[in-house]
């Protein structure tokens, strides 16, 4: 039953990414589901919604998904188990202008113990670019979806050797074609 459900569930995610990240044929889904689309107007004075989620493969009870983060929710932290994959969300949302671009961004921290018990860092780095977006080449007056996502599998908690903890810190950030922005609180994500 349980596989049955999660297939259904990500089919369903599948189509939705199918749907909102797909602008260059926007107008034949949105023929198919006008409601989920607008026309990019000339000036927004509004901000889009932003929010990253982040999807745990093969979660077993009582391991949970962690809560999603937006620009005005509190930052998340969870523990991830060693060995897991997970495919972070970034979902930009405006329903009067549609979204041009969202972006998901993550930094990983590691800490390695040592035979000597000395503790080694590794990272963080400064970012240079997001670990994934999407972008529309949409102009004022075209149709666009209301949302536009971005995903991006994260595979840092597999092979982790038993002396070594890992911290990721991920956020997202999009932007309407009228350049209001939004950007995510943080997403921490650690190795027990």
């Amino acid at each position: 039953m349980h596989t049955i459900v999660r297939f259904a569930f990500y089919f369903a995610l599948l189509s939705i990414v199918g749907l909102a990240t797909s602008c260059n044929g926007c107008q034949d889904a949105c023929a198919d589901s006008p409601q989920n689309c607008v026309k990019v107007p000339a000036s927004d004075s509004t901000p889009p919604g932003i929010a990253l989620s982040a999807f745990i493969d093969n979660l077993t009870p009582p391991d949970t998904n962690p809560a999603p983060v937006t620009d005005t929710s509190p930052a998340v932290s969870q523990t991830v188990a060693k060995g897991k994959t997970l495919v972070l969300w970034g979902t930009c949302t405006d329903n009067d202008g549609g979204c041009k671009d969202v972006r998901v961004w993550f930094q990983v921290t590691k800490w390695t113990t040592n035979a000597d018990g000395t503790v080694t860092l590794q990272n963080p780095g400064l970012l240079g670019s997001p670990a994934a977006e999407q972008k529309s080449t949409a102009a004022v007056g075209d149709t666009v979806t209301k949302q536009l996502i971005t995903t991006f599998k994260v595979q840092d908690f597999q092979n982790l050797s038993a002396n070594t903890r890992i911290q990721i810190d991920a956020w997202a950030d999009g932007t309407n074609f009228s350049g209001g922005t939004a950007k995510t609180n943080v997403l921490t994500l650690k190795s027990p």
